[in-house]
């Protein structure tokens, strides 16, 4: 059902650098990004991968991978898997954030593993916005037991 509607958004390459978080800072800050303290302190824990490789992006809400009533972020997950369908790896958003992006109203949730950064007790995802023209890297944090609306817009990747 989803995989025939599945259009590529975005395509980025990782495994190619930057290899350090201290190379992937100055890259995103010579590009203008900005990302705030939590998102950093995901960054700061990814493993950088040394293999190349060609990750696939898609754009889906909630409501498309049918979720019309909204879910928590678990079973989003447990859909997304589903649907073959995978989740983002921090180091691949970071490389989305290297490229030029059209400006957009709406944030993008990135489906991926959450981490517990600051409150045991809430789930942190990544997020991709615009603030005053430019592109930020920040965060979404809820309680488990949260729904998210349906029209909450998720980036995921192909397997």
């Amino acid at each position: 059902m989803l995989a025939a509607s599945l259009e590529v958004w975005k395509s980025v390459e990782i495994g190619n650098g930057p290899n350090t978080i201290d190379e992937l800072r100055r890259a995103l800050k010579g590009k203008g990004r900005v990302v705030n303290r939590t998102a950093d302190a995901i960054l700061g824990q990814t493993v950088f991968s040394r293999r190349k490789t060609r990750v696939v992006l898609v754009k889906k809400s909630l409501e498309e991978v049918g979720f019309t009533d909204g879910v928590g972020y678990g079973r989003f997950c447990t859909r997304v898997k589903e649907l073959k369908l995978g989740l983002c790896q921090p180091e691949a958003i970071a490389k989305l954030c290297l490229q030029d992006l059209t400006e957009t109203e709406e944030p993008y949730l990135i489906a991926m593993e959450p981490v517990n950064v600051k409150d045991p007790e809430l789930q942190t995802i990544l997020r991709i916005f615009f603030k005053d023209g430019v592109l930020w890297l920040g965060t979404a944090s809820f309680p488990p037991e949260a729904i998210l609306p349906p029209d909450s817009m998720f980036i995921l990747r192909t397997l």
